[in-house]
């Protein structure tokens, strides 16, 4: 079963916002600025003000861990987002194809380059509403966008690959002489 697909910076933006959310960078770092900064801040404001100082300074620290740092950190990781993608290589974006032979074997091919995997090489598979991650690692994955497929082929792909846990062949033991 083979299909081909474009794959574009809005998909590679899907995968990375994929592993923000996974890893929790956002939320984790968020929950501990809206507790540490407006405390920071109150510190500093009851040593220069005492308790109206505090006061002011416990306000400003909220405002501000909860309306500008959240959206900061959005941009950072938009940014470092955006230099990725001017870092890519060739073949990144643009056509592809990804195949899943009969005897289990996934290839995907672009422009650029061909890989192939074995079947127990894929650790999981995410799907959202338009994308599957065909994930090989915690960051590392092949992207299927799920747009409009008219022979359903994409879906397919997914499913075998996300029927049951991979079959993991232990390396052979080493040769000694």
């Amino acid at each position: 079963m083979q299909v081909a697909y474009e794959l574009t910076e809005r998909d590679l933006r899907a995968f990375f916002d994929h592993l923000v959310e996974e890893q929790g960078m956002l939320s984790a770092f968020n929950r501990r600025v809206l507790l540490l900064f407006p405390i920071v801040t109150a510190l500093v404001g009851w040593l220069a003000f005492e308790w109206i100082g505090a006061l002011f300074g416990l306000a400003v620290g909220a405002l501000v861990a909860i309306l500008v740092i959240p959206q900061t950190m959005k941009a950072t990781f938009s940014k470092r987002f955006d230099q990725m993608l001017a870092a890519a290589p060739d073949g990144l974006m643009g056509p592809h194809t990804l195949e899943l032979t009969d005897d289990a074997e996934l290839v995907a091919t672009t422009s650029a380059s061909s890989c192939r995997w074995v079947r127990s090489a894929v650790r999981s598979v995410v799907t959202t509403d338009e994308h599957a991650f065909i994930k090989f690692g915690p960051e590392n994955a092949l992207i299927l966008p799920l747009r409009p497929d008219p022979a359903g082929d994409r879906r397919r792909i997914v499913e075998s690959l996300s029927s049951g846990p991979p079959v993991i062949i232990p390396p052979p033991p080493p040769q000694t002489g």
